[in-house]
């Protein structure tokens, strides 16, 4: 099962709660927000999630706005990746791997899959448990999930575009 639903929760771009985005305060506030989100098949859950474009234009220089297109390409597939999920459902973030999550900053200049960084970003790699729950069956396991803030501003987007 865990297979099935793995790259539909690559997918799962946002959440829902209190915090109403766009970003989070935490990235593990961004991951529990997307399971959250992907359970309940919020509509508008990837513009929350996602980092805005404003933001990837200012900060990184892409071949071919690499990043943006990225972006796009999630907020596009985003309502058929919810039609695809079974009826009933569910998804939340077990524990986090503190010890094997990691945290980068990458200044002025720097590479960053083929892209130019222009002004300085913060990249967290959070090692998390998924929990998937389809008619009463559990299925769980190791995830790593990246987020990026973008200078000093303490808001968090999910970041594989």
């Amino acid at each position: 099962m865990r297979h099935v639903f793995a790259g539909m929760f690559c997918l799962a771009l946002a959440g829902t709660g209190c915090d109403s985005g766009p970003g989070y305060d935490t990235p593990e506030a961004a991951a529990k927000a997307m399971a959250e989100g992907f359970t309940k098949k919020d509509a508008k859950a990837a513009e929350r999630m996602l980092p805005p474009e404003d933001k990837l234009k200012a900060h990184f220089d892409c071949p071919d706005d690499k990043l943006v297109k990225g972006r796009q390409k999630r907020l596009e597939r985003w309502p058929e990746e919810l039609a695809k999920a079974p009826a009933g459902m569910t998804m939340e973030i077990g524990a986090i791997n503190a010890e094997e999550s990691k945290t980068e900053t990458l200044a002025k200049d720097a590479d960053y899959e083929g892209c130019k960084v222009k002004e300085p970003v913060t990249i967290r790699a959070l090692r998390l448990t998924l929990k998937i729950t389809v008619d009463g069956k559990v299925d769980d396991d190791g995830e790593t999930m990246r987020f990026v803030k973008f200078g000093d501003k303490e808001r968090w987007y999910y970041f594989k575009l």
